[in-house]
C-alpha cells in the first residue's frame, strides 16, 4: 500500500486553513451576536419610545379631561381650545403608536385607546356649544363621558404598562444574549487557543525532535564518532528525506573511512620495507664513502706528485730556452750548456724518481 506524503509546505497550508476555519467559526459567531444585539438594540428603544409615548398620550389625555371637567364647571372658553389641543396630539401619538406596534396585545390597546379617544372627543366636541352649565348639569354631563374617559385612560395605562414590560423584557433579552455572545465568543477563542495548541504541538513532535536528534547525531560525527547510532526518522515529509540524506552521507563517510584504514595500513607496511631497503642501501653507502675516501687520498697524493712532475717539466722547459738562447751567442759558452744538460738530466731523473713513487702510491 502506497503511503501518502505530506510535505512541510503542504502541513503549513493545512494548518493555515484550519486556523481559517477557526477564526471564520469566531467570525461567524460574532457577526451572529453582533446582529442578535443590534435587533435587541432596536427593540429596546422601540419599547422605550412605546413607553415615552404612551406616558405622553396618558398625560394629554389628563389634559384634556381636566379641560374639558374645567370648562363645564367654570365655563371658562379656553379651555375649549386646550381640549382640543391636546385631543389632537392625543391622536397623533396614538397613530403613531399604531404604526410602532409589533405585537397583537399592543394592535389591541392601541385600537382600543384610538376608539376610547375618538370617541370621547366626539362626546366632549358638543359640550363646548354652551358655557351657562349649572353644577347639576355639568355634574350630569360630567357622567355622560365618564365611562369612555374611564375606558380611555385604562388603555392608556395599560399601554404605558406594556412599555414598561417591552423595555424590561427587552432589556432581560439584551443581557442574555450579552452573556450567551461572550459565553460564545469565550468558547470560540478557547477554541481557537486549543487548536492553536494543539497545531504547535503537532508541529513540535514533527519538526524539533527530529532536527534534535540529528543535531546531536552530527555533533558527535563532528567529534570524530562515526560508531554513532543514527536515529530512525519516518517522516514523510523533507525532514525524513533529510534523515535518510543524512543516513547515506554518514555511511559514506564510514567506507571512506574504511578505504583510507585500509591504505594507511598499506602505505605503513610498504614504509617499512622502504625503511629496511634505505637502512641497506645507508650501509652500502658507507662502505662505498670509505672506498672513495680511500679513492680520495690517492688522487689527492696523485695529484701533488703530478703537481711536482709539472714544475718539473715547466722548469725544462725554461731550462730548454735559456739552452736554445746561449747556443745562439757564442760558442763559447759551450760549457756553459753542457753543464746546464747535466743540471737537466739530473731534474729529469728526479722527475722520473718522483712520477715512480707516484704510481706506487696510487698502487
Amino acid at each position: 500500500m502506497r503511503t501518502i506524503r505530506f510535505s512541510i509546505s503542504t502541513k503549513l497550508a493545512l494548518s493555515f486553513g484550519v486556523a481559517l476555519i477557526l477564526f471564520g467559526i469566531v467570525t461567524y459567531q460574532s457577526l451572529i451576536t453582533i446582529q442578535h444585539l443590534r435587533r435587541l438594540s432596536d427593540d429596546v428603544n422601540n419599547a422605550r419610545n412605546v413607553q415615552i409615548l404612551s406616558e405622553r398620550a396618558l398625560r394629554l389625555a389628563e389634559r384634556q379631561f381636566a379641560a374639558v371637567h374645567d370648562f363645564v364647571i367654570g365655563g371658562d372658553a379656553s379651555l375649549q381650545q386646550t381640549a382640543e389641543e391636546a385631543a389632537k396630539e392625543l391622536g397623533d401619538i396614538l397613530n403613531e403608536l399604531q404604526s410602532h406596534a409589533r405585537t397583537d396585545r399592543w394592535k389591541e390597546l392601541t385600537n382600543r385607546a384610538m376608539t376610547n379617544a375618538q370617541r370621547y372627543r366626539e362626546m366632549t366636541q358638543p359640550l363646548f356649544s354652551r358655557t351657562d352649565y349649572t353644577k347639576a348639569e355639568g355634574r350630569q354631563v360630567l357622567q355622560t363621558v365618564e365611562e369612555t374617559q374611564t375606558n380611555l385612560q385604562e388603555a392608556l395605562n395599560e399601554l404605558v404598562a406594556l412599555g414598561d414590560d417591552l423595555v424590561t423584557e427587552t432589556q432581560n433579552m439584551q443581557r442574555t444574549i450579552e452573556r450567551r455572545a461572550w459565553s460564545t465568543l469565550v468558547g470560540a477563542a478557547l477554541l481557537a487557543v486549543m487548536g492553536a495548541i494543539a497545531l504547535g504541538g503537532l508541529w513540535f513532535r514533527v519538526i524539533v525532535p527530529p532536527l534534535r536528534q540529528m543535531a546531536i547525531t552530527a555533533q558527535r560525527i563532528a567529534d570524530g564518532d562515526l560508531s554513532v547510532s543514527l536515529p530512525e526518522i519516518g517522516n514523510r515529509d523533507e525532514i525524513g528525506d533529510m534523515a535518510r540524506a543524512f543516513r547515506k552521507m554518514v555511511d559514506g563517510l564510514r567506507g571512506l573511512f574504511h578505504a583510507v584504514s585500509q591504505s594507511t595500513h598499506t602505505v605503513l607496511e610498504a614504509a617499512r620495507e622502504l625503511e629496511s631497503v634505505a637502512e641497506q642501501s645507508a650501509a652500502g653507502a658507507s662502505q662505498a664513502a670509505q672506498a672513495v675516501s680511500q679513492v680520495a687520498a690517492g688522487v689527492t697524493e696523485q695529484a701533488q706528485a703530478s703537481e711536482e712532475v709539472r714544475q718539473t717539466i715547466e722548469q725544462l722547459r725554461r731550462t730548454t730556452q735559456e739552452i736554445a738562447a746561449g747556443a745562439q751567442q757564442t760558442a763559447g759558452e759551450i760549457q756553459a750548456t753542457s753543464q746546464l744538460l747535466d743540471r737537466m738530466n739530473q731534474v729529469v731523473e728526479a722527475v722520473t724518481g718522483n712520477a715512480e713513487r707516484a704510481r706506487e702510491r696510487a698502487e
